[in-house]
C-alpha cells in the first residue's frame, strides 16, 4: 500500500555484534571497578600502616627520651647505669603510660621477637623491682607487637666513653656511669613500598641519680 513503511529485524549477524561489543564494554566497566577497588584497598592499607608506625615511633621516641639516668647496684657488682644498648636490643629505665598498662618505673626491652599477634618490633616490660627482675618473663613480664612485617633492626649510640674524650658513634653501649647523647634506630621493614624506618631520640637526663638497689639480677 502507498505510503506504507515495511517493518526489518535484526539480523543475526547484527545481533551477534552488538553482544560482543556489549560483552566488551561490560569487561572494561568491570575491570574498572576492580582496579578502583583494588586501588581504594591499597590506599587504605597505606594510611592504615603508616598512622601505626607513627604511633609506634612516637611511643618509642617517648619512652627513650624519658630514660631515667638510674644506677643500678646488683650484689657483687659495681653500680651501673639502667641502660643497656646493644646492635639488635636495647633496654632502659622509664614510665610506661598508664594506658599500655604501665605503672611505676618500667624495665623496658626493645627488640625483634613473636607475640601471640604475630612478629615484628616487640617492647617488653616489666616493673622495675627485685622482685619483678627476679621473676619468670611469663609471670611478670608484658609484651606489645609495636609494628609487624619488621625484618631487621640496627641500632646506634652517640655519646662519649670517657669524659675527657670527643663523642662518637658506637654500635653497643656499655658506658657504665651516663646514658647516650644519642640513639637512632633503623628498622627494615616490608610493609608496602617503604622499606627503610628511621627514628632518632636524644635522652633528655644527663646526670645520674642516686643508686637503685635491685639486689641480684639477670
Amino acid at each position: 500500500m502507498p505510503g506504507r513503511v515495511s517493518a526489518r529485524g535484526f539480523t543475526l549477524m547484527e545481533v551477534l555484534i552488538a553482544l560482543v561489543l556489549l560483552s566488551l564494554i561490560m569487561t572494561a566497566l568491570f575491570s574498572a571497578l576492580r582496579l578502583g577497588v583494588s586501588s581504594w584497598d591499597a590506599a587504605e592499607r597505606s594510611v592504615a600502616e603508616t598512622a601505626e608506625e607513627e604511633l609506634a615511633l612516637r611511643l618509642l621516641d617517648r619512652q627513650l627520651a624519658l630514660a631515667m639516668p638510674l644506677m643500678l647496684e646488683r650484689d657483687g657488682e659495681q653500680a651501673r647505669i639502667a641502660f643497656e644498648g646493644e646492635p639488635n636490643r636495647v633496654r632502659w629505665a622509664s614510665p610506661l603510660p598508664a594506658h599500655r598498662g604501665g605503672g611505676g618505673i618500667q624495665w623496658q626491652t626493645l627488640e625483634l621477637g613473636e607475640t601471640a599477634r604475630g612478629e615484628g618490633l616487640v617492647l617488653r616490660f616489666r616493673l622495675l623491682h627485685p622482685d619483678t627482675l627476679e621473676a619468670p618473663a611469663d609471670q611478670v613480664e608484658d609484651t606489645e607487637l609495636l609494628l609487624a612485617g619488621i625484618d631487621a633492626m640496627e641500632l646506634s649510640y652517640y655519646g662519649r666513653s670517657n669524659l675527657d674524650e670527643e663523642a662518637e658513634w658506637f654500635s653497643e653501649w656499655s658506658v657504665r656511669d651516663r646514658l647516650p647523647d644519642l640513639v637512632t634506630l633503623t628498622l627494615q621493614s616490608d610493609r608496602g613500598s617503604q622499606t627503610s624506618i628511621y627514628l632518632s631520640v636524644a635522652p633528655r637526663q644527663a646526670k645520674p641519680t642516686p643508686q637503685f638497689d635491685i639486689g641480684p639480677h639477670r
